[in-house]
């Protein structure tokens, strides 16, 4: 299966994480929102289930600093996220499990410590 990114726009960008399996194609109308502030030295994520099989929009905000977001098992990889700007991801939850997630941009003497993990069920 492969996977490919596609940035669209400027300061707020829009990243898709396509699959070539037709029978999971993003779910526009019933996509679960998923929004996660970055800011120094932290990330701050609301409360969402996500299921297997789900359409899931992860709007990430640069509330404070600079950073960047990355999943490497589910392909994301945000650029650079400035203050004020905001990146939305948009894929398929495709297989269940804890993905972790962590800032992909250096951001200071606490950059380390962001990070967390993606509950797929």
């Amino acid at each position: 299966m492969s996977l490919s990114l596609l940035l669209i726009g400027c300061s707020s960008e829009t990243i898709q994480v396509e699959s070539n399996n037709k029978n999971l194609e993003f779910d526009l109308e019933n996509a679960k929102e998923l929004t996660m502030d970055a800011s120094n030295w932290k990330f701050e994520a609301s409360d969402v289930t996500i299921n297997k099989g789900d359409s899931v929009r992860l709007i990430v905000n640069g509330k404070q600093g600079n950073h960047g977001l990355a999943i490497p098992e589910l392909g994301i990889a945000t650029g650079r996220i400035e203050e004020g700007g905001q990146q939305v991801i948009e894929f398929v939850a495709k297989k269940s499990g804890n993905y972790k997630y962590f800032c992909n941009v250096p951001c200071g003497h606490g950059h380390r410590d962001m990070k967390g993990f993606l509950k797929i069920e």
